[in-house]
């Protein structure tokens, strides 16, 4: 398959998955957000590591939600460094540590945004 029509699938069944999970379908949002995990796009790992955070179509796995939270942040997406913050205050699937939830907050604001586009 071409470059060109990968990425038209991975648009197709992503916005698939967005409209699932609005209209509250959990479980199939889930299962195609899981499927496009292997893109390594920052929105959907994002997306996964928050739907096992809280149980939407899955299990509450916070061991997951870190690791997708992890992956997302490494990929700049900023709602998984705050996610993560908030797991690390509330100590959910990690010892309670607000230093760490505090570092992670701080590195949000430390970000130039522009730079988020390359």
């Amino acid at each position: 398959m071409e470059k060109k029509e990968k990425n038209s699938v991975f648009y197709y069944k992503k916005t698939k998955a967005e409209k699932l999970y609005n209209q509250g379908n959990y479980e199939m949002a889930f299962r195609l957000y899981l499927e496009l995990a292997g893109t390594e796009d920052p929105a959907v790992l994002f997306m996964v590591g928050n739907m096992y955070h809280y149980g939407q179509g899955t299990e509450v796995n916070f061991q997951q939600a870190r690791v997708y939270y992890e992956m997302a942040i490494e990929r700049k997406d900023l709602r998984a460094r705050c996610y993560l913050a908030l797991m690390y205050y509330k100590g959910e699937g990690v010892e309670r540590d607000p230093l760490t939830a505090k570092r992670l907050l701080d590195a949000n604001s430390e970000i130039d945004i522009h730079s988020l586009d390359d």
